[in-house]
């Protein structure tokens, strides 16, 4: 298995470097390479419930199973998100647990700067329980954002309410091109 692994990225590395060299691929063989870098550079940032915390110390919540917090009570929910610099956001998911009530609790992402002003970058409303009972999650694009980690912080929000349980948000994205690129590591069997 490690031989064809490192095979099918020998041929990509060979087949990059051909397509700079002379101008370009047949279409065909394009349409392949695009495939696989298409599929390889979705990256996702996942943060389970339980990982958030109160913005008001006072806000009561309580685990509820398989890592989803539930709040006992309206308020906000905050963590961290930590993607590699220059790397572009996509899209912005939320997964969460309904009780068979109308609620749609809210999720946000922001980005502060560090003169303290806020920006929205993303934000959604989980479906109600009584058209989406048990586990669901909803997403939302995100307009292409270029993470800036010398002059902003990325923070998930959520806004918890009785009645629809936080269980994860995941952010998808594409990071910097030179991030997870190297030269292939050539191997000499025993």
């Amino acid at each position: 298995m490690k031989r064809t692994s490192f095979r099918i990225i020998l041929f990509i590395a060979i087949m990059t470097v051909l397509a700079a060299s002379t101008g370009g691929l047949p279409a065909r063989a394009q349409t392949q390479v695009q495939a696989v870098s298409a599929a390889a550079s979705a990256y996702y940032y996942s943060v389970a419930g339980v990982v958030f915390n109160p913005e008001v110390n006072t806000d009561p919540w309580l685990y509820s199973h398989n890592g989803c917090i539930q709040a006992l009570d309206t308020g906000f929910y905050r963590a961290g998100l930590h993607v590699p610099d220059g790397s572009v956001l996509k899209r912005l998911i939320f997964g969460f647990y309904n009780t068979p009530d109308d609620y749609a609790s809210p999720a946000y992402l922001y980005a502060y700067s560090l003169s303290g002003a806020s920006t929205l970058v993303a934000t959604m409303l989980g479906r109600p329980g009584s058209t989406h009972p048990g586990y669901s999650y909803a997403e939302a694009d995100i307009p292409d954002v270029v993470v800036d980690n010398l002059n902003y912080v990325y923070v998930l929000t959520w806004g918890g309410q009785d009645g629809q349980e936080l269980c994860f948000m995941k952010v998808e994205y594409q990071p910097a091109s030179i991030f997870g690129m190297a030269l292939p590591v050539i191997l000499r069997e025993p």
